[in-house]
């Protein structure tokens, strides 16, 4: 007796939120980094079709270019470790993802992924304006932002329903994409200071 896959589950695998636990290469012939659904709203998935240890706070991707031209294009997205840094009004850090991270999570081989885990840091508090700024591993800045970013709490927050939220932005790729017809972002997050320092 033959037997077939239906047909709505192989779309669900092929497009869907499924793959491993958030970055490993499901292709062939790419780099260790390899491609996982970068320049998406992450939290579409890590916060609803994942389990809770996969459930993240806040997230995005950083490419080479602010107009890269095909997200699915593994050359044209950062590699190397980056982190985020959420800073006060002086430009101080209040928040680090290179300290609030875990070591065994497949996170960090997505290529150009930045973002912290929920089950290390469940909220932004106090809530508020924060500038974000984006380091790599020596703690090199790649970005910043040149406004507040306002941080609520993410309890009730649904990323499929409003992931624009102006005072929601714990999902980066909703406003930083580009083209973006919803005027937010004018285009993916990139390195502003030193395009070599993206691997």
């Amino acid at each position: 007796m033959k037997r077939y896959i239906p047909i709505a589950l192989l779309l669900s695998i092929l497009v869907g939120c499924g793959g491993e636990e958030g970055g490993e290469g499901e292709t062939t012939g790419l780099q260790s980094q390899g491609w996982h659904f970068q320049g998406r709203n992450c939290l579409g998935c890590h916060n609803v079709d994942l389990q809770p240890q996969r459930h993240l706070l806040m997230a995005g991707t950083v490419f080479k270019s602010a107009t890269a031209n095909n997200p699915d294009d593994m050359s044209q997205v950062c590699g190397g470790e980056l982190y985020i840094q959420l800073l006060d009004s002086s430009y101080n850090p209040i928040y680090d993802s290179r300290y609030i991270k875990d070591p065994n999570s497949k996170g960090y081989k997505g290529k150009g992924n930045v973002f912290i885990l929920k089950r290390l840091l469940s909220d932004i508090t106090p809530p508020g304006g924060y500038y974000v700024r984006i380091i790599d591993s020596n703690g090199t800045t790649l970005a910043q932002s040149t406004t507040q970013h306002t941080f609520t709490s993410i309890f009730g927050f649904d990323p499929r329903g409003n992931p624009t939220d102006p005072n929601n932005r714990f999902s980066c790729n909703a406003c930083h994409k580009y083209p973006n017809p919803q005027g937010g972002a004018p285009g993916f997050i990139y390195p502003q200071f030193n395009s070599n320092l993206c691997k």
